[in-house]
This record gives structure tokens, C-alpha cells and sequence, in this order.
């Protein structure tokens, strides 16, 4: 797969949590200390990139690393966004998000994860 992310792609980590161990969160951590423009998406607000609401996704490529039950909401705001590219990290795929998003023209990627996979980085911790 060609290099669709760089580092001045605006990418937005939905589901980035205080507790480090959670991938979310180590996604979040592993592409700012790799120097890419990431944002987070989470409960609380730990870190002046991470928010709890956002009005506008305004972003080129979201990464999904939250469970199928709970992304509704999310996909309804990524569908009527400015979003490019969905990315969903294994075990986040549902795949009437997935359906939705591509119906909307997001090119969606699953099945593998995007910090190994396709950056071919190492987790930051």
C-alpha cells in the first residue's frame, strides 16, 4: 500500500484514554513522538491535543480504536465531514460504519494496524 499518511496530514485517534496501556492511546502517543500532526479524541481531557466533544472533524484521516457498539455517532459526524479516510484498527471494524463511510466516498482501511503495518513504527511504549 503506497505512503497515504504524512506528517502534515491532520489525523484525529478516536478513542484516546488516560491509561496508557490502551492502543488508542498508545497510537495517540506513538504518532506525536514520530512527529505527525495527531489529535485525540477520548473522556477526558489529559493533553492539550486530546478532546471530549468536537463540533467539526476536521481532519484528513481518522483512526477508529474504539468498539463497534459505541461508534454510531461518531461514523454519523465522519460521514458528514471533511474526513478523507477512515482507518479502522483491528477488532474496531463494524461493518455498517464501514458501508456507510465508503457510500459517503471515505476510502476505509481495516485489518491492520497502522503504526505497524503501514508506518512500520515502533509503539513509543
Amino acid at each position: 500500500m503506497e505512503e497515504i499518511i504524512d506528517k502534515n496530514s491532520k489525523i484525529l485517534v478516536i478513542g484516546v484514554s488516560e491509561n496508557r496501556s490502551k492502543f488508542g492511546t498508545r497510537i495517540f502517543y506513538t504518532l506525536l513522538d514520530n512527529g505527525y500532526n495527531v489529535y485525540g479524541l477520548g473522556r477526558n481531557s489529559f493533553h492539550e491535543r486530546v478532546y471530549t466533544i468536537l463540533d467539526k472533524f476536521d481532519f484528513d484521516i481518522a483512526i477508529m480504536v474504539i468498539p463497534p457498539n459505541s461508534q454510531s455517532e461518531v461514523i454519523d459526524k465522519l460521514v458528514n465531514s471533511n474526513v478523507k479516510i477512515v482507518w479502522f484498527q483491528p477488532g474496531s471494524e463494524w461493518e455498517e460504519g464501514i458501508r456507510r463511510l465508503e457510500k459517503a466516498g471515505k476510502l476505509v482501511i481495516y485489518g491492520k494496524c497502522i503504526i505497524v503495518d503501514h508506518l512500520k513504527l515502533k509503539f513509543s511504549f
